[in-house]
C-alpha cells in the first residue's frame, strides 16, 4: 500500500491544473519546461488508478477531471487523435485507422465503472468507431484490443470480432494457443516483438472472460504463462501489467472451491519434488529449486483443480553491442566560472537508424573529474534551464 501511495503522489505531480488541458497527464513531472502531456498518458494512468482505487484512496477528481479531458479531446467521428506524446508505439497511428489508442482510451473509461454512465455518449461513440473499422483490420494487435474494447462495452459485434481474432491464431496442437502482430499480412512472420505477442494473447484472455468463454481461453493461457520470466513478470512494464490482469481476472473465473491436488515431479537428478495445493495454500506460489545440472523433468498431478507449474532458468552471455554511434553527445566547459568551479553543458541527442526510429527512456550519466565534488545547494529537478525536447 505504501508503494502504491508513492506512485500516485508522484503520478499526480504531471497532472495539468488548469485550461483546456486540466486533466491531462504529462510524461515528463511539470517542474520541467516541456509539457508533454498525452492521450495515451492519461489513459493509462486512469486504468491504473481505477484498478488501484480498491486497494488504497484515490481523489476521485484525478479520475473524472481525466475523464473530461479525454471527452474534450475525443473527435465526432468517436476516435482518440495521437494528441501529445505517445511514448508506446503500438499505440501510435498506423494503417489500423487509430483503432489501437481509440480502443486503448476506451477501456480507461468502460474499466471506471462509475463513471461509464456520465460519459456514455463518448463511449458509444467509440464502441459504433471501433465496430464500423474493425472488419478491415490487418493487424493482429489492433484486432486484439479492439475485441476487448467490444466485449468489455457489451457491443454485439464483440463475439464475431473474437472469433475473427481466433481465426488468425498459431496453434501448438490443443495446449496453445498465440498470435504474431502481423499474421494477416505475412503467416509465417517470425520477428514480432515479444511484448507485443503478450499483449495480444492478454487481450484475447481478456476478451473470453468478458463474453463468458473462459474456458475456451486455456491454451492462451498456457502460452502466456510460457513466457513469464523468472520474476514472474513479463518481457517490459507494459505488457507485464496486462498479461497480469488477464490472468488474474480468468483466475477468479477458473477458481474452483474443490480445489485438492498433488503434483511430483522428477528429475534426472535428485531430489524429487513434491506439491500439495488446497483451499489453503492453493493462492500461495510454491517454489523449489532444483540441481543445476537437471535437463529433463516429468510430471505427474492428479485430484481436483487447476494450477500453474513454471520451470525457470537463468543463464548469462557475453554480448557486445555497437552503441558509439547511438546517440550524438556535445560536453561543453565554460571557462568562465571561476579557478575552482567546473561549469558543464551537457547536451545528448538519440540518432534514428533505419531499425530503430526512437528510443524508450534514456540516462545521461555525468561524471567530474577528480577532486571535483557536486555543489551540495544543486537540485536538478529546480534548475529551469534543463528540459525535454522530443523532434518529429
Amino acid at each position: 500500500e505504501d508503494a502504491l501511495r508513492a506512485g500516485v503522489q508522484q503520478t499526480v505531480e504531471t497532472r495539468i491544473n488548469s485550461g483546456e488541458r486540466k486533466g491531462a497527464f504529462s510524461i515528463w513531472t511539470l517542474r520541467h519546461s516541456s509539457h508533454s502531456d498525452s492521450i495515451w498518458l492519461t489513459s493509462y494512468v486512469l486504468k491504473c488508478f481505477g484498478k488501484a482505487k480498491h486497494l488504497i484512496s484515490i481523489d476521485d477528481k484525478y479520475v473524472y477531471e481525466g475523464l473530461e479531458f479525454l471527452a474534450r479531446m475525443q473527435e465526432p467521428s468517436g476516435k482518440w487523435p495521437e494528441y501529445g506524446r505517445i511514448a508506446y508505439y503500438n499505440l501510435q497511428t498506423d494503417s489500423s485507422e487509430g483503432i489501437p489508442l481509440t480502443a486503448f482510451t476506451l477501456i480507461a473509461f468502460l474499466e471506471n465503472q462509475p463513471y461509464v454512465e456520465k460519459f456514455k455518449e463518448n463511449i458509444d461513440k467509440s464502441l459504433a468507431y471501433i465496430d464500423e473499422h474493425a472488419p478491415s483490420l490487418t493487424d493482429n494487435y489492433a484486432l486484439a484490443i479492439a475485441t476487448y474494447a467490444l466485449a468489455l462495452g457489451k457491443h454485439k459485434s464483440g463475439p464475431m470480432t473474437l472469433e475473427t481474432l481466433k481465426d488468425n491464431a498459431i496453434k501448438e496442437g490443443d495446449s496453445m494457443m498465440y498470435w504474431e502482430k502481423n499474421m494477416l499480412q505475412n503467416k509465417n512472420t517470425g520477428n514480432t516483438v515479444e511484448g507485443t505477442k503478450i499483449e495480444i494473447a492478454a487481450y484475447a484472455i481478456l476478451a473470453h472472460v468478458q463474453l463468458g468463454k473462459s474456458e475456451e481461453a486455456l491454451p492462451i493461457v498456457n502460452w502466456l504463462v510460457s513466457r513469464r520470466n523468472s520474476g514472474g513478470g513479463f518481457s517490459s512494464t507494459h505488457d507485464s501489467v496486462i498479461a497480469l490482469q488477464a490472468l488474474a481476472e480468468i483466475a477468479t473465473k477458473l477458481y474452483s472451491d474443490q480445489l485438492d491436488m498433488n503434483i511430483k515431479l522428477d528429475f534426472d537428478k535428485p531430489p524429487k519434488v513434491e506439491f500439495h495445493f488446497d483451499q489453503t495454500s492453493g493462492i500461495k506460489p510454491k517454489v523449489k529449486q532444483i540441481h543445476p545440472m537437471v535437463r529433463y523433468v516429468s510430471v505427474k498431478a492428479n485430484g481436483k483443480g487447476i494450477a500453474s507449474l513454471q520451470v525457470a532458468y537463468n543463464f548469462k552471455r557475453n554480448i557486445k553491442m555497437d552503441l558509439e554511434n547511438s546517440f550524438n553527445l556535445d560536453v561543453t566547459v565554460n571557462p568562465n566560472v571561476g579557478v575552482n568551479i567546473l561549469h558543464l553543458t551537457v547536451c545528448a541527442k538519440f540518432v534514428p537508424t533505419d531499425d530503430t526510429k526512437q528510443t524508450g527512456m534514456a540516462i545521461v550519466e555525468v561524471n567530474f573529474p577528480s577532486g571535483y565534488v557536486v555543489d551540495p545547494d544543486f537540485d536538478i529537478l529546480r534548475m529551469s534551464n534543463i528540459k525535454v525536447t522530443c523532434l518529429s
